[in-house]
């Protein structure tokens, strides 16, 4: 497996990224964010707006992710899950929209791989704020150990509270390292993506000052034939990209049961 986090330059190109943000854009009209600027492609299926789900899994599969996305899983087909691609916009005046430290295992358990592609549609890394992770050449095997154990043990109480976010304190504790030895946040601009699995951990970027708007949307994709459990067991919706015998693609909508 490669060295996560992965940064690819121009996964979409400009043409394609636009086609995205008009997307975006008729999905914020039709309200399904609630006024929070953030919706997934599950939200438009039970708002009837399956065509902006199609149309944003087409861009996908027809851009540079596509390939990618492959190899990530040994070259067959991969899902799309649709609950968790999501349209991003984060407000500076606004602190909801900011995460803290945290494993996408929390989401997805641990059983098979997703991958997200974070794709921003505005320059991040400086004033608009990109996504802080833990550099690659630092080993995280402690930190993951303790979210795992957070899963299994009671409190006094007999209640079990498993860990979802992690303070920069707590993690460098865990590391055994300052958090300016082990923390970045890598510069990424519009179309780039940044390309991580759920045991990696990360963050929204804080910016101190002169903080700016961003866009941002993400796809996250599975083996077609290794769909996570805990997707199942919620009955979510899958889009599942092929390839034809022609070599072309094809895109096929799965409801799990």
């Amino acid at each position: 497996m490669p060295t996560w986090p992965l940064i690819v330059e121009s996964v979409m190109d400009s043409t394609k990224l636009n086609q995205f943000f008009d997307l975006f854009q008729e999905g914020l009209r039709t309200g399904v964010d609630g006024g929070r600027n953030t919706f997934h492609l599950q939200h438009l299926l039970q708002a009837d707006r399956r065509d902006i789900v199609e149309a944003t899994c087409r861009l996908f599969a027809d851009s540079q992710g596509d390939e990618i996305a492959r190899q990530l899983v040994g070259g067959g087909d991969y899902a799309m899950l649709l609950s968790a691609c999501v349209y991003r916009a984060h407000e500076p005046h606004r602190r909801d929209t900011h995460l803290g430290l945290h494993f996408d295992a929390n989401v997805f358990g641990q059983d098979a791989l997703v991958f997200n592609f974070w794709i921003p549609f505005d320059r991040v890394g400086e004033r608009a704020p990109g996504l802080t992770l833990v550099k690659s050449d630092v080993d995280v095997a402690p930190l993951v150990d303790a979210w795992r154990r957070s899963r299994l043990e009671t409190a006094d109480d007999g209640v079990t509270r498993p860990k979802i976010r992690f303070s920069v304190e707590e993690v460098a504790a865990a590391l055994g390292c300052p958090a300016d030895d082990m923390l970045f946040t890598p510069i990424l601009g519009p179309g780039d993506a940044l390309i991580f699995h759920q045991f990696v951990i990360h963050a929204t970027q804080l910016v101190e000052q002169d903080e700016e708007p961003r866009r941002s949307f993400e796809i996250r994709i599975c083996a077609a034939d290794k769909i996570p459990h805990a997707c199942a067991e919620r009955a979510e919706a899958l889009m599942i990209a092929r390839r034809t015998a022609n070599g072309g693609r094809e895109l096929k909508f799965k409801q799990l049961a």
